[in-house]
């Protein structure tokens, strides 16, 4: 049961901003036959996600902001006056 619950977690776009870039991995990864070396673009890309994603948790926590992580919509506001992906 706690496994069902925690693949619902990973799934939750309010939750894990970095659903795209997990994808974008596995995708890589299945095109490729599991090659890690040939996607190393996308490992890349998915951990600068989560840095920058921690660090606005981080800071928001700080701040006494609730929730911890920005919705989906917050973030995409965020994405937005940023002019694009931060990482």
């Amino acid at each position: 049961m706690a496994g069902k619950s925690s693949a619902c977690k990973v799934r939750n776009v309010d939750i894990n901003p970095c659903i795209e870039e997990s994808d974008g991995s596995q995708k890589c990864l299945d095109a490729y036959n599991y090659d890690k070396s040939m996607c190393s673009a996308y490992f890349m890309r998915y951990k600068n996600c989560r840095k920058y994603w921690h660090g606005v948790m981080l800071q928001r926590r700080r701040d006494g902001v609730k929730p911890d992580m920005p919705t989906a919509q917050e973030r995409e506001q965020i994405r937005t006056a940023l002019g694009g992906r931060p990482y």
